[in-house]
């Protein structure tokens, strides 16, 4: 038998390091990646409404972590007390 790593296994350890040492840029890449995918398959519209609509959700999450009192006032709202 032959010890010796194969060329996928040796592509997928370089990989994963690269990953590991430079996971912002990883992300990045993701980012870009899915963005395009996005283009592609919804238009230039679509994606940029699909944006916005991500954005003001991350805004308003935001702004309620922020907000504890009305974290809490939610908190209390949907959760049952039996």
């Amino acid at each position: 038998m032959n010890n010796n790593p194969s060329r996928l296994n040796l592509i997928l350890e370089g990989l994963i390091a690269w990953i590991f040492h430079r996971p912002r840029t990883f992300i990045g890449v993701l980012v870009g990646f899915l963005g395009g995918i996005c283009f592609h398959w919804l238009g230039f519209w679509d994606t940029l409404i699909l944006i916005g609509c991500v954005v003001i959700g991350l805004l308003v999450g935001r702004y309620l972590d922020d907000r504890h009192a009305v974290g809490e006032v939610l908190d209390r709202l949907f959760t049952q007390d039996h």
